[in-house]
């Protein structure tokens, strides 16, 4: 189960950059801080969290 409310989720898209990397690419339309958990799915099905998640963004809504 995971520990988040699914009605806040904004969707994104995963790159793996083959590198042991991945690029997460979301839009937003808040300029609040965001607190971003990323979870992969175990071969068991199961989710876990990602080393160093949750990763927190601010944005600005006058940047160009």
């Amino acid at each position: 189960m995971l520990k988040f409310d699914p009605s806040k989720l904004i969707p994104a898209e995963v790159i793996d950059l083959d590198n042991g990397t991945y690029e997460i690419k979301y839009k937003t339309e808040t300029d609040e801080q965001l607190k971003i958990w990323v979870y992969y799915q175990t071969e068991d099905e199961e989710y876990e969290e990602i080393r160093g998640s949750p990763f927190t963004a601010e944005f600005s809504k006058t940047a160009a």
